[in-house]
């Protein structure tokens, strides 16, 4: 096979699919990554658990040291990737160094979604304000706070509340504002967020939904002094936490033909509409399953699979896309949650929608004919078998002929024998 010229922009999880996916099938190819990080790949979503000092720096760390002398990458780390030329195939840096390639892959990740706000300092310059979606953004942010910080953190999506449950383990004074009328307003239903939002406020945070920030004060040096809501509130703070959303990184698109909706449009074999050019992880969309429709689906194992499959694609291997869904699992002060597929729809015709709640156990299925398309499963009992209603939503499991019963109590029955399964129902009426 013929030896390829690989540049991978992005030191993320789908650059690690992409790497082992090309050593697969190339071992002399010449394999460059680019990163605007310092450091090495690491698993993104603990970077709330570093605040918390659950994790370190070393265990974050998404392999091994080696891994790169090992597939014999040339790393340029802490350089960012400026602009591309694919018809010279050529990628220009911020140090203005040029790399060739023969073959592409954009795994550049997202971004922090910053509105404009009047009088809000720039993020990350020392001023009190941050965002939190990298490693070195808990980083300053870790050494910023004291147990005198007063903290208003902007967002009440999934990345805000564990960023304000990572504050919390040194500051217990915390403002969440969220403009929707509830927290994890995409995630979660009305009755899942009011349990998550009771465990927020028994923690001590002050939570503020309908409300967005109008006006940021600052002191005489233009540091953040506090913020006026919307709805008329003043909130004094010296820290700032902006975690609104994030969005597709595709600045490198600028001057390209490559097609893009709100992320970078790709085949099922990870290529662009570019030849020679791949795509992978939170920049691109992907095809949810549960709909049938394209969109962003920022996870870490559909990023990594993208890769792979990008990979494999750039070293001249067969693979393909089949398609996904969206699944977060995570915990909110110790409450364990999962949620997958269509978890919250906003329209429920034509879906069957099955809710069991006790205490801090709350379940949740989206059926649509008769197969599982989403759930919620809220506390420890009920994500006990997280796996089993993962698996019926991945398979495509029929569940039309079952009761609701066997569906929400007791599904593991559904993995045993027809027969098996009613003497088992039978024994337990």
């Amino acid at each position: 096979m013929k030896r390829s010229k690989y540049l991978i922009v992005g030191n993320s999880t789908a650059a690690v699919g992409a790497v082992e996916a090309i050593r697969q099938y190339d071992t002399e190819g010449s394999l460059t990554i680019v990163s605007d990080e310092k450091h090495p790949v690491y698993s993104r979503p603990l970077i709330s658990y570093l605040l918390e000092e659950k994790t370190t720096v070393e265990k974050m760390k998404y392999r091994d040291d080696d891994f790169y002398q090992t597939h014999g990458i040339r790393l340029l780390s802490g350089i960012r990737a400026t602009s591309l030329d694919p018809v010279k195939k050529r990628v220009t840096l911020s140090d203005g160094t040029v790399e060739e390639y023969e073959k592409l892959l954009l795994a550049t990740g997202s971004v922090p979604f910053l509105p404009p706000t009047p009088g809000c300092p720039e993020v990350n310059t020392g001023k009190g304000v941050f965002t939190f979606i990298k490693l070195d953004d808990a980083l300053a942010l870790r050494q910023t706070l004291t147990p005198e910080s007063r903290v208003v953190v902007v967002g009440g999506g999934l990345t805000g509340v564990k960023a304000t449950e990572g504050i919390l383990h040194t500051t217990r004074h915390v403002t969440m504002v969220e403009l929707a009328p509830r927290v994890l307003p995409m995630a979660l239903d009305d009755d899942a967020s009011q349990v998550i939002q009771k465990r927020l406020t028994d923690a001590g945070v002050t939570v503020c939904c309908g409300a967005s920030v109008a006006q940021v004060e600052t002191t005489p040096e233009g540091c953040v002094s506090g913020v006026v809501l919307t709805d008329g509130r003043t909130i004094p703070c010296d820290v700032l936490v902006l975690s609104i959303g994030v969005r597709p990184n595709v600045a490198l698109l600028e001057g390209t033909t490559i097609r893009k909706n709100r992320g970078i449009v790709i085949d099922r074999q990870g290529q662009t509409s570019v030849p020679d050019i791949y795509a992978a992880g939170d920049c691109v969309e992907s095809l949810d399953r549960t709909d049938n429709q394209y969109r962003i689906l920022a996870i870490l194992p559909n990023a990594y699979r993208q890769g792979k499959i990008a990979g494999t694609s750039m070293a001249g291997g067969t693979d393909a896309d089949q398609g996904t869904f969206p699944i977060n699992a995570t915990s909110f002060l110790g409450l364990p949650l999962i949620t997958a597929g269509l978890s919250n729809p906003r329209e429920t015709a034509g879906l069957e929608i099955v809710v069991t709640s006790e205490e801090q156990n709350y379940r949740k299925l989206v059926l649509r004919d008769g197969k599982l398309v989403g759930f919620i499963l809220l506390g420890y009992e009920v994500t006990k078998r997280a796996g089993i209603f993962t698996s019926f939503l991945r398979d495509g499991t029929d569940l039309a002929t079952l009761s609701a019963d066997i569906r929400t109590a007791s599904p593991e029955l559904l993995l045993l024998d027809r027969a098996t399964r009613t003497a088992k129902i039978y024994q337990n009426t």
